[in-house]
């Protein structure tokens, strides 16, 4: 919190509710320094897979509620516990007010999801330059991780340029917020608040964006019916 807050980076948090009950003083200051916080089911060890519909509800619907009691936030976002899915889950979160998820990942900018009823987007997100794949399972070093996303950053700003790029750099505490790590994310932070022209935005801000400059990408798509705003 205090790296992110020293370069005036608000994060966009997956958040198992039960971290509302559990620790709420950490959710509380989450929302003072502006932070979104999106739904990431209720525990990260339940996970979706092989749950009926009426049981997925649940499970978002308790996580939406709870998130939304504890934060006066709505709830715009959806990332499964351990990415863990079952064939139907994207179709019911619309159901529940959620504008996009976070569970797919084809490209490095939003794209329409058809779905049975409502819209719903995806959002970038990262497995390769996750802190707790690169560091925690495939053992690199903290140097080494911000050598990779400082070059996954580069790339994109430079691709950007012409048509704009997401970068999602999915951060755990505790792994990159150890004392012998936390440098490598200074290191990051300062090398992509230090460039020009770049959007340090939320999932729910891209969302917005992403609605209000694309709806006609939404209605050939399918997911926006014709003459619908």
């Amino acid at each position: 919190m205090e790296a992110l807050e020293r370069f005036n980076v608000r994060g966009s948090v997956s958040l198992n509710a039960a971290m509302c009950d559990h620790m709420p003083d950490i959710v509380q200051e989450c929302v003072r320094l502006g932070w979104e916080l999106f739904s990431h089911g209720i525990y990260n060890t339940r996970l979706i897979s092989g749950l009926s519909e009426d049981e997925v509800r649940t499970v978002v619907g308790d996580s939406v509620a709870t998130i939304r009691r504890h934060s006066n936030q709505d709830v715009a976002g959806f990332l499964a516990p351990a990415i863990s899915a079952t064939e139907t889950f994207l179709d019911l979160l619309p159901e529940f007010g959620i504008r996009y998820t976070v569970d797919m990942m084809p490209d490095d900018q939003p794209a329409p999801l058809k779905v049975r009823s409502g819209r719903l987007i995806t959002i970038p997100y990262s497995t390769e330059i996750n802190d707790i794949r690169v560091i925690g399972v495939r053992g690199y070093s903290a140097d080494e991780w911000a050598a990779m996303v400082k070059a996954c950053f580069d790339r994109l700003y430079c691709e950007g340029k012409d048509n704009g790029m997401v970068m999602c750099m999915p951060l755990h505490p505790f792994v990159i917020g150890h004392p012998h790590r936390i440098a490598a994310l200074h290191d990051v932070l300062d090398h992509v608040t230090s460039r020009e022209g770049v959007w340090l935005a939320t999932a729910r801000e891209i969302a917005d964006c992403y609605e209000r400059h694309y709806e006609d990408v939404l209605r050939f798509s399918g997911v926006l019916p014709a003459g619908a705003r």
